[in-house]
């Protein structure tokens, strides 16, 4: 974060996160299930000016097909955030994840997904927001460890134009199951999006254009039945023609998950 002279700032934060997903069918010989998740997450900041405190809660509810070769969901959500209690987006939409087992180790993915948010805070950054891209994912070794690679597309349509963008975000993902009950995941992606505006009304650029790199290494340990280790770096690159968001940021994150 940035503090009032604008310089670079290290803030130390602790965050809590839960999540309950279920499924239901009628029939143990049916296809179809009834699907739900609710999740909630709250992250504060020790000691930070300006505050950047964050709940979010999401609540959602659909249907799946799922038979031997092809997975097919599609849910309704509900989702807010609010950061300091004082600013809050409502989030209502659409969203899917399909799954085609070209053979058993090689899967086709597709996840999409079609909102509207509310910004209370800025009501100039309200309006629907899409996304859609292909992944494929394929295990291998005798760890049956995971190699994805995909691309996705997004973009808005909002109340002021300046906020409107387009991008196209390529990823790859490797996941490997490692001795003494441990995962390491190791992501990169490349990002490009285009803003119908400039970034600020100040901005002497017609238009913003950024470009990202992210990369991460995260490491997941069984302790037991219930309990599991977390720890993950991350570190996002961000060029743009605006100084605004031309920043770069390490993250560090260590937890620990209960699983019942």
């Amino acid at each position: 974060t940035l503090d009032s002279r604008y310089t670079e700032k290290e803030s130390l934060g602790v965050y809590f996160h839960a999540l309950a997903d279920a499924a239901w069918r009628a029939d143990v010989e049916s296809d179809w299930w009834v699907v739900g998740d609710v999740a909630g997450y709250q992250r504060w900041y020790e000691s930070n000016e300006p505050q950047r405190d964050l709940t979010y809660g999401r609540g959602a509810m659909g249907l799946r097909y799922a038979r031997s070769d092809l997975m097919i969901d599609i849910r309704a959500k509900a989702e807010t955030l609010l950061e300091n209690g004082d600013s809050s987006v409502n989030i209502y939409g659409l969203e899917s994840t399909g799954v085609f087992a070209l053979t058993s180790n090689l899967h086709l993915m597709t996840r999409a997904g079609l909102e509207h948010r509310s910004d209370i805070a800025n009501r100039d950054r309200s309006g629907t927001y899409w996304w859609a891209g292909p992944y494929l994912r394929r295990y291998f070794g005798e760890a049956n460890h995971s190699i994805m690679l995909g691309a996705k597309v997004y973009g808005s349509q909002t109340r002021e134009e300046r906020y409107e963008f387009l991008g196209i975000e390529p990823s790859l993902t490797l996941g490997f199951n490692l001795p003494w009950e441990t995962q390491m995941y190791v992501t990169a992606a490349v990002s490009n999006e285009d803003y119908r505006g400039p970034a600020s009304l100040l901005g002497q650029d017609s238009d913003r254009h950024d470009h990202q790199f992210r990369t991460s290494v995260f490491f997941s340990k069984l302790v037991n039945e219930h309990l599991r280790v977390e720890a993950g770096w991350q570190y996002t690159d961000n060029h743009s023609n605006s100084d605004l968001y031309d920043y770069d940021q390490h993250q560090i994150m260590l937890g620990l998950a209960f699983h019942f």
